[in-house]
């Protein structure tokens, strides 16, 4: 079993909720203030993100996405690593330089989280000066830890709540908008940075200039194609909210699949087959694409969680009464029949079916 799966498996209840936990968050502000930190998190590794399940004092920009890029960061290592890690200096590292410059980071101490011996996460300490923590500070720190700990496996305990259709296909988008706001406004500080550098040293020339110049390009570069995916986001969302006029049922499952992306983007992505005929729909564009996105984020975290990376096929299929839409993925049936009972639990409109069988799940979108 992948450590992912591992994690994914004890990380239940509300471990992974959005919305802060006041125990949690005390016991990091606590440990921020004893040990004198400007700022303390306490993270949650998922597949390639870190949730900031707790901090204190965090820039504004990370305090409200509440989540960054898993790869190449010192809670990664810690949670792969299973032991402390102490950065002096952060700048003193080729490979860890840019993610955390971008965030002011100097110096980092980190201990792991467990649930059920699985390591989890991190509760670190952050400065953004040099700094030798100590052993002090170490125990103190895995004492702070030991507390998180037990605050964690209390809310694995809790049944999750299920929620409504809506708030499934709106966390999703959200999350990848926290996401990609994250790396934007880091090639932005990269593309200024290099910019002051040109007009602080206007006698810059050769392999100088040639470098700064490509550092800009390349900040620019990232800003332009994360810009495009948040405005493929910021469309799909104002068509599930505002949900008006017509629109062919092709594009309304694209709508679902952008909506749906901060979980299929995972597991491979989603590939789609759509017929020649565009019936219209006899529910609205808001109900179909809720629909849909609910179930591919479902079916997709299903696949996460069992360590499957071999993509979503889907159909839409026009018959004279209906419109079918169908997901196939490579998990097992039990897991089909339990993601189309969970949507059709969520569903309110009774003019719309759900059902699955051993190798797919269907919708079935009534026709006018």
């Amino acid at each position: 079993m992948s450590l992912a799966v591992e994690r994914a498996r004890v990380l239940v209840g509300d471990t992974v909720e959005l919305s802060p936990d006041p125990v949690l968050e005390d016991i990091v502000r606590e440990a921020a203030v004893e040990l004198e930190v400007p700022w303390a998190c306490l993270n949650v590794l998922l597949e390639r993100t870190l949730l900031v399940r707790a901090h204190h004092g965090l820039p504004v920009r990370l305090a409200v996405v509440r989540s960054m890029e898993a790869d190449g960061s010192f809670c990664e290592h810690v949670v792969r690593e299973r032991g402390i890690i102490e950065v002096v200096d952060a700048l003193a590292s080729v490979e860890t330089r840019l993610p955390y410059e971008r965030h002011g980071v100097r110096s980092y101490l980190g201990v792991p989280l467990y649930l059920a011996d699985v390591c989890v996460g991190s509760l670190c300490l952050l400065d953004q000066v040099p700094r030798q923590f100590g052993a002090a500070v170490r125990e103190r720190l895995l004492a702070y830890a030991l507390r998180a700990t037990a605050r964690l496996a209390e809310l694995a305990a809790r049944p999750t709540l299920r929620r409504g259709l809506a708030d499934h296909a709106l966390r999703s988008p959200f999350a990848e908008l926290g996401n990609r706001l994250t790396p934007l406004i880091g090639q932005s500080e990269a593309a200024r940075r290099a910019l002051d550098d040109l007009l602080r040293e206007r006698r810059l020339e050769g392999e100088q200039a040639s470098s700064a110049l490509s550092r800009i390009a390349t900040a620019i570069h990232g800003i332009e194609a994360e810009s495009a995916r948040i405005r493929a986001t910021v469309a799909s969302l104002q068509t599930l909210l505002v949900g008006a006029g017509t629109t062919a049922t092709a594009q309304l499952a694209h709508v679902a699949s952008e909506l749906a992306y901060h979980h299929t983007k995972l597991v491979g992505g989603v590939r789609w087959q759509t017929s020649a005929t565009e019936p219209a729909l006899d529910v609205s564009n808001r109900i179909a694409v809720t629909v849909i996105a609910s179930a591919l984020s479902l079916l997709a975290m299903d696949m996460n969680r069992s360590g499957t990376r071999s993509g979503i096929d889907a159909a839409l299929v026009g018959e004279p009464d209906r419109v079918l839409v169908k997901l196939a993925a490579e998990v097992d049936a039990e897991q089909l029949r339990a993601c189309a009972a969970t949507v059709s639990d969520l569903v309110a409109d009774g003019k719309i079916l759900v059902a699955a069988d051993a190798r797919e799940l269907r919708i079935a979108l009534p026709v006018a």
